[in-house]
């Protein structure tokens, strides 16, 4: 699938599960994700996306709070680490969600994970 200028391959998301989902998503909600939301990549895009640090100079030039937040399971193998990325950024928050992975909307515990954005939201606007 896809034109001669964007090659794109089709990547099953139950490939992904474990990275995706925690154990607690319900079962209906797993299958829908697996059937109704394809992940339609472009192969340059899924190589980059796998480049360690490819983002590091775009990441070092934001100079506004940064809000990170990851699921205890996600895919940065060290949250704390990604802060660094950051240097010009005069706020920097790292939220590490228990009981959530990489699919964050999908998880139980969705609700805490934003309404800790909104009570930082008013605390860097204020500044």
């Amino acid at each position: 699938m896809g034109s001669r200028n964007c090659p794109c391959i089709t990547v099953l998301r139950e490939r992904f599960r474990d990275t995706f989902h925690v154990p607690n998503v319900p079962d209906d909600l797993l299958a829908y994700d697996e059937k109704e939301c394809h992940t339609l990549i472009s192969r340059v895009t899924g190589t980059d996306g796998m480049t360690p640090g490819l983002v590091a100079p775009f990441a070092a030039r934001i100079d506004v709070p940064v809000f990170l937040a990851f699921g205890e399971h996600d895919v940065s193998e060290d949250p704390k680490a990604e802060t660094a990325g950051y240097p010009h950024s005069p706020d920097i928050t790292l939220v590490v969600m228990p009981e959530m992975a990489h699919m964050h909307n999908f998880a139980a515990t969705r609700m805490r994970l934003w309404q800790r954005f909104a009570d930082w939201l008013p605390v860097v606007t204020a500044h």
